[in-house]
């Protein structure tokens, strides 16, 4: 569909890069005798009384129709050339960019450098980097965040206190919020994490219940073995919003969602189809497992221990710590003398590179689902990364 509009008025731009496609009025308008094609970012235009200088033309400017093709006359055209055609194809923009990969690939610094690039603030997506008092742990590496002496805004950090249970319908709720504010200051959302649930659950729009606790319920599973609470959980087939059965309080908690999700089906919250770009960042399996175990002996040093044996100074219990898993549950062990450093360290590394690899399984039945990931390579230098991701994004 192409609309004709006046020239001279430069309309609302939500999506500021659009394809051009210039034509001579003397050959008209078909593909065949294209005479120029470019992808160009409007925002490098220098206006002037409603004109604009592109390449050897000045052309006019209409209003902008999302959605829609629009032609705009020429005026002023060079010598020689009769009416030029300026046709801009204005689609649909993405609206999200989402950086995701397994644990210590280096997410959190690519995720900075490009939403600086492309004017934006980054939503975390880490289950438990929302938690107050866990830092160490849970990989809050603020120094990342700081691009060329600018520090990057970074939301769904630090917003709840260690002990409270965040779950992936809080976290869809609160992107939302914070998705709505970024954008409609004119800034880019960029989605950071290797929570796959919580980026699955925005990407493709989950139906999530705010499902209550249910005492009763509770107190009859907690008397079940860890083996029929599987059984029981299987029985109400699989569920995207369950992702650790090694852990009774979760297995718990999946059977409780079930048994609200099978009673009331109607309630469902709406949410919002967005239009992605996502972002994966990988290292072949040797270079992951090397950089998992350097970084496990760097939170160790730089007092992982120290931080675990404050939690539990604060009240918060040790099932708790076991809930939030990994770092938490095997460093806990340590201090309860139930596990030697040298076996908690063994213990711990091991379930971490048994972690990324299950968030790789996790990502590629993202792909298997319906949403496309362009992987980066890990190795590349940062500068090379970001040039690949905008040029991807400049395409899209």
């Amino acid at each position: 569909m192409f609309v004709e509009t006046p020239p001279g008025i430069i309309g609302d731009l939500h999506a500021p890069y659009v394809k051009f496609f210039v034509f001579e009025e003397a050959i008209g308008f078909s593909q065949t005798h294209l005479s120029h094609a470019d992808r160009f970012d409007l925002r490098s235009l220098q206006l002037n009384s409603g004109h604009v200088l592109f390449k050897d033309f000045i052309v006019v400017v209409g209003l902008l129709i999302p959605d829609v093709d629009l032609v705009c006359h020429s005026c002023c055209a060079p010598k020689g050339i009769k009416k030029v055609y300026l046709i801009l194809h204005v689609k649909e923009m993405i609206d999200l960019v989402t950086v995701l990969g397994h644990t210590a690939a280096g997410k959190t610094a690519f995720a900075a450098h490009l939403a600086h690039r492309l004017k934006g603030e980054i939503i975390s997506a880490d289950s438990r980097q929302v938690y107050r008092g866990m830092d160490i742990g849970t990989g809050k590496d603020y120094k990342d965040y700081l691009v060329q002496d600018h520090r990057i805004l970074t939301h769904l950090i630090d917003i709840v206190d260690a002990g409270y249970e965040y779950n992936v319908y809080l976290f869809k709720r609160d992107f939302l919020r914070v998705f709505t504010d970024i954008s409609e200051r004119g800034l880019m959302p960029v989605l950071c994490g290797g929570t796959g649930l919580y980026i699955e659950s925005v990407l493709r729009n989950y139906k999530l219940l705010n499902v209550p606790l249910n005492d009763s319920l509770r107190e009859e599973l907690d008397r079940m073995s860890y083996e029929e609470l599987v059984e029981t959980l299987k029985l109400h087939g699989p569920l995207h919003n369950i992702t650790d059965t090694g852990n009774r309080k979760r297995l718990i908690r999946g059977i409780e969602i079930a048994r609200y999700q099978s009673a009331q089906p109607e309630v469902t919250d709406e949410g919002r189809e967005l239009r992605p770009l996502v972002f994966g960042i990988r290292f072949d399996r040797d270079i992951r497992r090397e950089r998992i175990t350097k970084r496990l002996r760097a939170r160790m040093e730089e007092g992982m221990v120290e931080e675990v044996e404050g939690l539990l100074s604060r009240g918060i219990g040790a099932d708790k710590l076991d809930y939030y898993g990994l770092e938490y549950r095997f460093v806990c062990r340590y201090i309860q003398e139930e596990l030697s450093y040298e076996d908690m360290f063994h213990k711990l590394n091991t379930a971490i590179h048994q972690f990324a690899k299950r968030q790789m399984t996790y990502f590629r039945g993202m792909e298997r689902r319906g949403i496309p990931i362009y992987w980066l390579d890990g190795e590349l230098p940062m500068e090379e990364k970001i040039e690949q991701a905008v040029a991807r994004f400049k395409l899209t």
